[in-house]
């Protein structure tokens, strides 16, 4: 009997937290799309410059960017590289 309380509470509270993680991960998501860059854009971030292959929500305010370094001659390599930060660290170049 006490359990079938202990294991009813554990589902409960995952639910929670799934529940929690999914509407954080959406806040997440919306946010991104407030950015004033898109996945494809030339960007500065500090001081590197490339091509946004992929955004990821970190934490609030926070994203992973995987970007496309310049090769040489200005055209966008296969390289890629990934920075953490702030989303008020890439710029739109």
């Amino acid at each position: 009997m006490e359990t079938d309380r202990y294991l009813s509470e554990c589902l409960r509270l995952q639910t929670v937290i799934q529940t929690a993680r999914t509407r954080l991960y959406a806040l997440m998501e919306d946010r991104i799309a407030e950015l004033p860059y898109r996945v494809g854009d030339y960007v500065t971030i500090g001081a590197k410059e490339g091509w946004i292959s992929r955004i990821t929500p970190v934490e609030p305010n926070v994203i992973r960017v995987e970007y496309n370094p310049p090769k040489s001659d200005g055209t966008r390599s296969n390289l890629v590289r990934v920075e953490v930060c702030g989303t008020e660290s890439v710029k739109k170049s």
